[in-house]
């Protein structure tokens, strides 16, 4: 399935903000060349992979071999079709009493378990990149003054700090909350009555 345009146009405004020297239109270009080359998912990982390999100079390397891939570019579906003839012909010429030749469904079942090899062996999953690469923009960001973040993302972010400081408040409950604790708790609408409530004192 080729990439769409408004894929093609997220994927390479994400590859911008992971590097600023791989301008969008280039990569627009890059990404219409190789739409059919790959599914948008293996894609994105792909790519992120690289863009996260500061020693990778040039987006043209997603679309090369390499690790980032875990998967192959699809093959033409013009030339499956020529190469599942040859076989079934091969098999006649031998006298087979059935002509065998691989499957589309044989092909992808093989694939899936090369894939899962590979990916308990040696490279990391699709879905663990994404959350690398995600992690990444998190602290990038966290890292420059003056960028404004997303509301989620900000949420998120004080959400782990809270969560730090309950666990911190629960190993030491004489310590009293902090008022700005309390605020930011307030804010975000959490039910803080069973974890603000005052300490009993102590005989």
């Amino acid at each position: 399935m080729s990439v769409t345009e408004s894929q093609a146009v997220l994927l390479a405004h994400l590859l911008h903000e992971i590097r600023p020297a791989w301008e969008i239109k280039s990569l627009m270009t890059l990404l219409y060349k190789h739409r059919d080359d790959h599914e948008f998912p293996e894609l994105c990982a792909a790519a992120i992979a690289v863009a996260n390999d500061q020693e990778k100079r040039t987006p043209a390397i997603i679309f090369m071999d390499g690790p980032h891939w875990l998967t192959g570019p699809i093959p033409n579906k013009a030339t499956e079709r020529m190469l599942a003839g040859y076989h079934a012909m091969a098999g006649f010429e031998h006298n087979m009493p059935k002509h065998q030749f691989t499957t589309s469904s044989d092909r992808r079942i093989e694939q899936g378990r090369q894939l899962a090899a590979r990916a308990a062996t040696r490279y990391p999953t699709a879905a663990e990149r994404k959350l690398e690469a995600g992690a990444a923009l998190i602290q990038k960001y966290a890292a420059i003054e003056g960028v404004p973040m997303a509301t989620g993302t900000k949420r998120a972010m004080v959400g782990l700090e809270l969560a730090r400081q309950f666990e911190a408040e629960e190993r030491n409950r004489q310590a009293p909350v902090a008022t700005g604790t309390k605020r930011a708790m307030q804010a975000l609408a959490i039910d803080t009555s069973s974890i603000l409530e005052e300490p009993e004192p102590t005989e």
